[in-house]
């Protein structure tokens, strides 16, 4: 198996403007019909997406409203205990899935058989596929 190249990443800090500790949050309420329904779409209609991505790359405003989303994602004490990291460089990109793909066959090796077909068959890579890691 290759080995892996020293990789530096550095975390995704949003804008200062965008920081979600600087506006008081909406109060809750109903949603309406329209809103419950589009809830419930996504619910029933997506599915496992790991490794149906488009190639195209993303615009720089959608990753910026996904990333103010998840920011503002509701945790305990609005804590929000995770960080982001954008990964754009090929190389990089290559060196995470050859870490993952060592970590991958010591998995796999840990079933036979059947449990060892099914893991095998789950969509595990998709950071050589998505446009945006």
């Amino acid at each position: 198996m290759p080995t892996e190249p020293p990789v530096t990443m550095s975390p995704v800090t949003m804008p200062p403007d965008s920081n979600p500790f600087d506006h008081a949050l909406s109060p809750a309420r109903p949603f309406s019909g329209e809103e419950r329904e589009a809830v419930y779409r996504a619910i029933e209609t997506r599915r496992d997406v790991r490794d149906q991505f488009l190639p195209d790359p993303l615009p720089d405003d959608l990753i910026e409203r996904l990333l103010r989303a998840a920011h503002s994602a509701p945790s305990v004490g609005f804590m929000q205990p995770w960080n982001f990291t954008l990964v754009t460089d090929g190389a990089v990109r290559q060196a995470a899935w050859v870490a993952f793909s060592r970590a991958n066959e010591e998995a796999a090796a840990m079933f036979t058989g059947e449990k060892q077909a099914l893991y095998r068959s789950l969509k595990l890579e998709g950071i050589r596929k998505a446009p945006l890691s």
